[in-house]
């Protein structure tokens, strides 16, 4: 596996930072090269720091996001569980009953309590 200097990853970790939001602290240097280093041996970059250049120069923003989806780890937990559900009954789907309810009971007296446009006197000849 090749190694990242300290150089390396702070240039890394600065630029997916600033453009991302992504925080890549010192301590994710080691995942940073294992998630990386395929990418170096494939691509036959000599440098974490040539790798770098490259993706910073692509104007098509394919290596970015292949950057980006090397080093996040995308986790899609919520609602696998019962507790999540419960949580969401008890907590969130209460809330939003509420908010429908008082909106539509809003809508009903407003509908009800306003006069028609026309009434059957209209009608009369």
């Amino acid at each position: 596996m090749k190694n990242i200097t300290s150089g390396e990853f702070e240039q890394l970790s600065s630029y997916i930072y600033s453009n991302y939001g992504i925080n890549l602290t010192e301590k994710k240097r080691t995942l940073v090269m294992s998630r990386l280093n395929k990418v170096l041996l494939e691509q036959d970059f000599d440098s974490y720091g040539d790798y770098i250049e490259f993706v910073k120069s692509d104007t098509s923003g394919s290596a970015v996001n292949e950057l980006i989806n090397r080093i996040t780890t995308n986790h899609t937990f919520f609602f696998r569980e019962n507790k999540h559900f419960e949580f969401f009954l008890k907590k969130r789907f209460s809330l939003i009953l509420r908010r429908v309810t008082s909106t539509l009971e809003t809508y009903v007296s407003g509908v009800l309590g306003a006069q028609p446009a026309m009434s059957p006197i209209h009608f009369q000849c």
